[in-house]
């Protein structure tokens, strides 16, 4: 989603919009733009050209070649085909997917649907678990091939848990908040590896791997009512196990504040552990229109889990204590944290309805 929403377009970006227009044919020229900026830097727009809507997404810059921006449009397509709502992928008159104009390179879609509504949260985030099943289904056993997540899924967080570290080393506090803050860097870094070592004692180099999206989650849907009519923003699409995938949407979609309607609005406060029935109901969901977890993959969801999940909070801290959350709150909830997901692996080794 969005950070910032500029309805007042520059001249460089009538040009690139006019320039987009003639070069896909639409028929006339760009009417009522809206210029969205997305994590500070990368520009996408939505406009009307000769009564159709349409959004023009800027390729991250991560993507080193062009063949892994085909991959993902690879991805994007076979799983239309197999039946999960991705929205329209324009070809310019040459007949290419991307577009380059002014050292970036974009991809024209039909605009659909509406955006996350946090009034509507249990509803739409069930939903997104049987779209997420759709897309697995779609793409078990493709022969689409690409580049694949990193080897260590517990990497990023481990990363983001250092910077957490090295931050509040720098911070302005006082010496015992920065003491009882470190305290819960270090808890998570220590239930981090703990959850590495359980990982791959069961058996996580031997799942199988297939495309993913690689950032699934209801901030990455489109709605219409409730129901999931486009699955968007597919620059982490990778190879790598469905559990990624998985988990990335139980994280995002349980384990945040329902009233949070963008990534930038999370602080330590909007965090909460998985509550089990939520995550009950939203397999069952998952598992409407996926083919059953194995024995291994229902052992390894809790760790999935808990490898993505500091990537998205341990650099949050500031965040609470500017809002006046002080260290107690921010250790409490990781001590609840932690418990919460011991409590989802034993949900998990006793749900014989989730595997095969």
């Amino acid at each position: 989603m969005p950070q910032q929403y500029i309805y007042k377009l520059g001249g460089a970006d009538l040009g690139l919009l006019q320039d987009v227009a003639d070069a896909y044919g639409l028929g006339g020229p760009p009417e009522d733009a809206v210029r969205l900026v997305v994590w500070g830097d990368r520009v996408v727009a939505t406009f009307s050209a000769a009564g159709r809507r349409f959004f023009l997404k800027a390729w991250c810059d991560f993507h080193e070649t062009d063949e892994e921006i085909a991959f993902c449009l690879d991805i994007q397509e076979s799983a239309r085909t197999g039946g999960l709502p991705v929205p329209w992928i324009f070809r310019t008159q040459d007949g290419d997917r991307v577009y380059g104009w002014g050292g970036q390179k974009f991809t024209l879609y039909a605009y659909v649907g509406e955006a996350y509504d946090p009034e509507k949260a249990a509803a739409e985030i069930f939903n997104c678990a049987r779209a997420l099943g759709v897309l697995h289904t779609a793409t078990m056993g493709s022969d689409i091939g690409g580049k694949r997540w990193r080897d260590d899924p517990f990497g990023l967080s481990e990363d983001r848990l250092r910077e957490t570290g090295e931050e509040i080393a720098r911070a302005r506090l006082p010496a015992s908040e920065k003491a009882v803050l470190s305290s819960a860097v270090r808890r998570l870094s220590e239930f981090l590896e703990l959850a590495r070592r359980n990982a791959y004692e069961d058996g996580w180099n031997q799942l199988p791997v297939q495309p993913i999206h690689g950032d699934f989650c209801q901030f990455n849907c489109r709605f219409s009512g409730s129901d999931v009519v486009g699955v968007v923003d597919w620059d982490h699409a990778r190879l790598g196990p469905r559990l990624l995938d998985i988990a990335q949407a139980v994280n995002i979609g349980l384990g945040w504040a329902t009233g949070i309607d963008y990534y930038e609005d999370f602080t330590w406060a909007d965090a909460r552990p998985l509550e089990l029935e939520a995550l009950s109901t939203w397999l069952t969901a998952y598992l409407s229109e996926a083919h059953p977890l194995t024995a291994t993959e229902a052992r390894l969801l809790p760790w999935a889990c808990v490898a993505l999940w500091p990537w998205h909070v341990g650099g949050f801290w500031p965040q609470a204590h500017d809002a006046g959350f002080g260290p107690d709150t921010v250790i409490g909830y990781v001590s609840r944290m932690v418990d919460g997901y011991a409590d989802f692996v034993d949900v998990l080794r006793e749900c014989k309805s989730c595997t095969q």
